[in-house]
C-alpha cells in the first residue's frame, strides 16, 4: 500500500471513530469530563421573588453538555448583583421519571419518511431514562396518539407509523396546546418535555402561540417545548413565531435539512436536555419598579468564564398568586363541606306539623321534632290550648311501630279523630283531630 494510502486510511479511520464517540457521547445524555465553551440559561422560575431556579446548560466546544460541575463552579448574577447559591442537580437527577412527548408533522410519517421519525423514537428509548415514557403523537386532525415505556421504543414506533393514514391537515398549534395542557397538569416530580418535529406549516388553528405558551407556564410548572424544524417553504413568520415559543417557554429551535438528519438532532437535544443543570438561587429583583431584568449565569473552570445571560420579563417568571394555588382554596373548601354535611346529619328533623283550624289561633302551625307530645289546658304541656272544654292533660302524641298516634289521656270531653271519639288511633296525613270539641287541629306529617 502506497504512503498516499496509509495515510488516506489512517484520516478515515480518525474521522470513523470520531464520529462514533460523537455518537456514543450523545447517546449517553452528558459527556463525562470537559471545559465548558457555552453557557445557555433556558428558563428561569420565581417563587415568592425570592428563591428562584434557573435550568442552564454548560457546553464544551462540540456542543455537548459537560457534567461533574459543582455548585461552586457557578456563579450566578442577577441585574448585576450576585445572588447566593442554594443547590443544583442535573435534569436526570432531578427528575425521576419523564414523559417524553414527540409530535410529529403527519406528512413525515408517510412510507418515505418513517425510517428517521423510527430512528429518532429508537433513539430516544435507547438513551433516555429506563423509567422515563415515550408519547408519540400525529399533528393531523383527529391524529391518534400512542405511549409506552422506553423498553418498548421500537414497537411503539412501528405502531405509530402504521396507524398514521392519508390525513395531512395540521392544525399544529391546536395540537400543541391539546399536549402542552395535558402535560403541565401533571405531577411536578415527573419531568414533561415537548418535542415538535415539523415543517412549520399550520392549518387554521383555533388557538395561538400566545395561548400555547401561556398554557406551558400554567398550573405552577414550566413545560418546555423545542421545535426539530425541517426546510421547508414555510413562510418567515410562521417559522419567527414557532422560534419566539421554543425561546419562551424554555426549549429551543433546531432547523434540520433533511429528514434523515432527525435521529442525530434528537440525540444532540436529548443530551442537552437530560444533561442540563438546574440552578437553586436566592436574589431579588432591582427597586425602582423595573419590569425588565438581566439572568446572568457563568461557569468559573481554571481561568475561563463562560457566560450566558436571561432578559426576561418579571411577570414571565413570577409564579401565580398565593390566591391562585389551588391548595390554598382546598382546605377551607373541604372544610365547608364538612360542616354542611354534618348540618345536614345533625339538624333535627320534622316528625309532623298540627294546623289549628279554629278560635284566635286559626292559621297558627304547631311544628313536632320530638315525641311523645302532650296537649292540654295547663301550662306545663308542650302544646297549651287554655279552654275551659280542653282538659288539663287531654291527649299525647306517641310514635308506635313507626307511626304517629293520638292517644286521649282520660280527658273529661274526649278525643275526636274525623268527628269520631278515640281512645288511642294513628293518624293519616289531613286527619282533623278535636279536643273537646272546642280546638280542632289538622294533622300535617308521615302517617
Amino acid at each position: 500500500m502506497s504512503q498516499a494510502r496509509r495515510r488516506g486510511a489512517r484520516h478515515a479511520f480518525t474521522w470513523l471513530a470520531a464520529g462514533l464517540a460523537l455518537t456514543l457521547v450523545a447517546g449517553a445524555g452528558v459527556a463525562a469530563t470537559g471545559r465548558v465553551s457555552a453557557v445557555q440559561v433556558h428558563r428561569l422560575a420565581v417563587e415568592g421573588r425570592l428563591h428562584q431556579e434557573a435550568w442552564v446548560s454548560a457546553l464544551d466546544a462540540e456542543g455537548l453538555p459537560v457534567a461533574d460541575l459543582r455548585a461552586q463552579d457557578f456563579v450566578v448574577s442577577e441585574d448585576g448583583r450576585p445572588a447566593a447559591m442554594l443547590d443544583l442537580a442535573t435534569f436526570a437527577a432531578y427528575y425521576a421519571r419523564t414523559t417524553w412527548i414527540i409530535l410529529v408533522d403527519p406528512e413525515l410519517l408517510q412510507p418515505a419518511s418513517r425510517g428517521p421519525v423510527g430512528s429518532l423514537v429508537a433513539s430516544l428509548g435507547r438513551y433516555a431514562g429506563p423509567r422515563d415514557r415515550l408519547r408519540l403523537v400525529s399533528l393531523a386532525r383527529g391524529g391518534r396518539a400512542v405511549e409506552a415505556g422506553t423498553a418498548d421504543a421500537a414497537a411503539l414506533a412501528a405502531e405509530f407509523s402504521s396507524a398514521a393514514g392519508a390525513a395531512v391537515e395540521t392544525p399544529l398549534y391546536d395540537v400543541l396546546h391539546r399536549e402542552v395542557r395535558r402535560a403541565a397538569r401533571g405531577s411536578p416530580k415527573e419531568g414533561r418535555v415537548v418535542w415538535l418535529v415539523t415543517r412549520g406549516a399550520d392549518a387554521g388553528s383555533a388557538h395561538s402561540p400566545a395561548r400555547v405558551l401561556a398554557m406551558a407556564r400554567a398550573h405552577g410548572r414550566r413545560v418546555p417545548v423545542s421545535v426539530l424544524l425541517l426546510e421547508s417553504p414555510a413562510p418567515a413568520g410562521d417559522v419567527d413565531r414557532l422560534a419566539a415559543l421554543a425561546e419562551r417557554s424554555g426549549g429551543s429551535l433546531s432547523r434540520v435539512a433533511t429528514p434523515e438528519g432527525l435521529p442525530g438532532e434528537a440525540q444532540r437535544l436529548l443530551a442537552r436536555t437530560r444533561g442540563a443543570y438546574r440552578l437553586r438561587f436566592d436574589a431579588s429583583f432591582a427597586a425602582g419598579g423595573v419590569s425588565r431584568h438581566r439572568l446572568e449565569v457563568a461557569v468559573q473552570q481554571a481561568g475561563t468564564r463562560p457566560a450566558g445571560e436571561l432578559a426576561f420579563d418579571a411577570a414571565d417568571v413570577i409564579g401565580p398568586a398565593w390566591w391562585q394555588a389551588p391548595q390554598v382554596w382546598l382546605t377551607p373548601v373541604a372544610l365547608l363541606l364538612l360542616a354542611l354535611l354534618a348540618f345536614l346529619a345533625l339538624r333535627p328533623r320534622r316528625i309532623c306539623r298540627l294546623v289549628v283550624q279554629t278560635g284566635e289561633e286559626k292559621g297558627c302551625s304547631y311544628e313536632v321534632f320530638a315525641l311523645p307530645v302532650t296537649l292540654g289546658a295547663a301550662a306545663n304541656n308542650d302544646i297549651t290550648f287554655p279552654d275551659g272544654r280542653v282538659s288539663r292533660s287531654h291527649a299525647q302524641l306517641e310514635a308506635r311501630a313507626g307511626r304517629v298516634e293520638i292517644v286521649d289521656l282520660n280527658s273529661e270531653n274526649g278525643t275526636l279523630v274525623n268527628g269520631t271519639r278515640v281512645q288511642r288511633r294513628p293518624l293519616e296525613r289531613g286527619d282533623r283531630v278535636s279536643l273537646g270539641g272546642a280546638v280542632e287541629l289538622r294533622y300535617e306529617g308521615r302517617g
